[in-house]
C-alpha cells in the first residue's frame, strides 16, 4: 500500500470519527436540554410528563400526591405487588391503552390538588 493511499485512508477514519463525535454531541444537547425542559416543567407542577415508563410510587413522590390515592383512583388491588410495576405494565394489565392510562393518572393528580387546595384554605380561613 502506498504512502498516499495510507495517507488518504487515515483521513477518511479521521473525517468519520469527527463526524460520530460531532452527532453524538448534538444528540447529548438534545438530551439534556430535553431533561431540563421536563424537569422545568415538573417543577412547575405540570402533569404533562407523566410517562409510561413510571411507577407509581415515583408518581406519588414526584407530584406530591398519597401513593394510596393513586392506587384507589385506578382501582388496583395489592400496591405492594404493584410497586415496581410501569404505566405501560399496568395498561397491558388491564387491556387499556397507555395514553388512557396516563390520562387517568394525570386527571388524578389534577383532581388531589384541587381538593388539597380547597382544604389548605378553609384552614388558613378557620385560623383567622
Amino acid at each position: 500500500m502506498s504512502l498516499r493511499t495510507k495517507f488518504i485512508l487515515t483521513f477518511i477514519l479521521l473525517l468519520l470519527a469527527l463526524f460520530c463525535v460531532a452527532f453524538s454531541a448534538r444528540s447529548t444537547m438534545q438530551t439534556v436540554q430535553d431533561f431540563r425542559r421536563q424537569n422545568a416543567l415538573t417543577r412547575s407542577g405540570s402533569v404533562s410528563t407523566v410517562s409510561q415508563w413510571m411507577t407509581i410510587p415515583y408518581i406519588a413522590h414526584t407530584y406530591h400526591v398519597p401513593e394510596a390515592y393513586l392506587y384507589s383512583t385506578l382501582h388496583l388491588s395489592n400496591p405492594h405487588t404493584l410497586h415496581y410495576v410501569t404505566l405501560q405494565m399496568l395498561a397491558i394489565q388491564d387491556h387499556q391503552s397507555v395514553d388512557s392510562v396516563i390520562r387517568e393518572v394525570q386527571q388524578a393528580i389534577l383532581i388531589y390538588r384541587q381538593q388539597h387546595s380547597l382544604l389548605s384554605g378553609q384552614i388558613e380561613r378557620n385560623r383567622q
